[in-house]
């Protein structure tokens, strides 16, 4: 169907066709077939079929490293929080008490950002 191309290996699907009879566009009577009617009979399951098409990185694979991205963007986050409040507070901007809030806060919302992105 795909102009000659067989997918096969990349969707695990094979055709088998049909034919649905002379066809004519706007009810002439010249004969055109239509394409051939195709029933799909899938052969591999999605997940291999994802591996084959991404040039063999596995779904799994690719999951692990988006949330690695993400755990490495969040631990930066949180050092970068730490950093600027332990900085404000050496120049007297915040109280002690403040700067133990807000990193709290900030460690708490990362940790349940990493446990959603983690599940």
């Amino acid at each position: 169907m795909f102009n000659g191309y067989n997918l096969a290996p990349i969707t695990g699907n094979v055709t088998t066709g049909g034919s649905a009879g002379p066809f004519s566009p706007g009810g002439g009577n010249n004969s055109v077939q239509p394409p051939t009617l195709t029933v799909w009979q899938p052969l591999i399951n999605p997940s291999t079929a994802f591996t084959n098409s991404a040039g063999g990185v596995s779904y799994q694979d690719l999951k692990i490293t988006i949330q690695s991205i993400i755990a490495i963007l969040l631990f930066l986050w949180i050092a970068f929080v730490s950093w600027s409040q332990f900085k404000m507070w050496g120049e007297n901007s915040i109280s002690i008490m403040a700067m133990q809030s807000t990193i709290i806060r900030a460690t708490a919302l990362m940790m349940l950002l990493l446990f959603i992105f983690m599940l």
